[in-house]
């Protein structure tokens, strides 16, 4: 808020907030300033105040129902989503078409997680003007809510239809047109340059996915050329669906080339709390020519608004010694999972990127990395990361490098 507003802001609270007794022509304060500063501090995070001013308001002007849908909000900001009902229905019961109203007890609906109230009550405005855009964007949130994807993009075109020229809806619909897709297919390319006389590392791969009703099933091919040679990898990903806020992820894969393990296998555990929280665990087995290794993760990870955080340690028992490496991440979404930007960094012996590629001898690792991911038109989404490394090795000598991997997807 800038000084001056908030300046205003505070005189208005004293006038109101230590004159208790006083009504609002009493103050000096007319009932619009009084609204006004009210909604100014609820969004300046003063909630409190802006509750005792509604109040004050409401004790003069008990039919000020703007006042009521305000206090109403405040308690649904604030999760006391039993006063905000209270609120917001007796607004809705002396004014049953005020538009107003209606979006803000369906607002509240939806972060109590009561998505079919919120339908309910957006039919019930729907009833008296189908075309209303507002109304027909928040049945689409209740309906992705409720897992109905097909009935939320026939919602999201309609509003779209009403609304033509919002393109926040436009792009949703394109999205949720992209979701219905059961097909993904992905190709990219990743580029390592060394500060030592080591010849830049090149890899290539593609992917192609489909989505089955018990989950998703992913195959892949890479292609690598290090140390003056090449090889493939041929790997099979499955995320089945489990129960109760279950699913798993399952991985096979087969080489015949030294730079990858002859094959692999292992399986890492989801589940889903609620809140935002995530948490897993999994263990996973490499065979190499000569030895075997074994690799035993887990991660945690929140939501929070538009950001997503996780950390992942990774214990590496690869003969003959073993060693724990982590990794934090974080992103930042805009408004679609497949839009984002975000960063990683790792460290401790033996990371797990070092593992799979066999790198020996090596004391201790550092990486950087920053990412991003964009849809660019409709069903196409782009994809491209940079960022750096440091291997210590047990003769003291370190080796430096940057690296680059861009790519695309296409649905259909």
């Amino acid at each position: 808020m800038k000084p001056m507003m908030r300046g205003a802001l505070l005189l208005v609270l004293a006038g109101v907030l230590c004159l208790p007794a006083l009504t609002a022509e009493e103050t000096g304060f007319s009932r619009t300033e009084l609204f006004e500063a009210a909604r100014e501090a609820a969004w300046s995070g003063e909630r409190e105040y802006a509750v005792e001013i509604c109040l004050r308001i409401l004790e003069r002007y008990p039919n000020d129902h703007d006042t009521r849908i305000l206090l109403g909000r405040i308690h649904a900001w604030e999760k006391r989503f039993p006063q905000a009902r209270q609120e917001l229905h007796t607004v809705l019961e002396a004014k049953p078409l005020y538009l107003d109203a209606r979006l803000a007890l369906i607002d509240a609906e939806l972060w109590d997680d009561q998505a079919e109230e919120a339908i309910r009550l957006c039919d019930e405005g729907l009833e008296q003007d189908p075309g209303e855009a507002d109304l027909l964007y928040r049945k689409y949130r209740a309906l992705r809510k409720l897992g109905r994807e097909q009935d939320a993009l026939e919602v999201a075109r309609l509003a779209l239809a009403a609304s033509p020229d919002d393109r926040k809806l436009y792009r949703t619909v394109k999205r949720l047109e992209a979701e219905q897709m059961k097909n993904e297919l992905a190709v990219w390319y990743r580029y390592e340059h060394f500060d030592q006389s080591l010849d830049p590392w090149h890899e290539s791969g593609v992917q192609l996915s489909h989505k089955f009703p018990w989950g998703t099933l992913i195959g892949r091919g890479t292609q690598a050329w290090r140390f003056g040679d090449s090889g493939t990898q041929f790997e099979v990903d499955a995320y089945p669906k489990l129960p109760h806020r279950f699913y798993l992820y399952l991985n096979a894969g087969a080489s015949g080339s030294s730079l990858f393990p002859n094959y692999r296998y292992g399986a890492e555990l989801y589940k889903n709390f609620g809140g935002g929280w995530e948490a897993s665990a999994g263990a996973f087995r490499l065979h190499f020519d000569s030895s075997t290794g074994k690799l035993y993760t887990g991660s945690l990870g929140k939501y929070w608004r538009n950001y997503w955080f996780s950390l992942r340690p990774t214990l590496s028992d690869r003969d003959p010694d073993n060693s724990l490496s982590w990794r934090f991440s974080a992103r930042r979404y805009f408004g679609d999972r497949e839009d984002y930007v975000g960063f990683s960094v790792g460290t401790g012996t033996k990371p797990e990127q070092d593992f799979l590629t066999g790198t020996q001898n090596d004391l201790n690792s550092g990486r950087l990395q920053v990412e991003a991911q964009r849809r660019i038109i409709g069903r196409w989404i782009a994809k491209a990361s940079v960022g750096m490394r440091e291997q210590e090795f047990l003769t003291t000598d370190t080796r430096d490098s940057w690296f680059a991997r861009v790519g695309m997807e296409w649905w259909f």
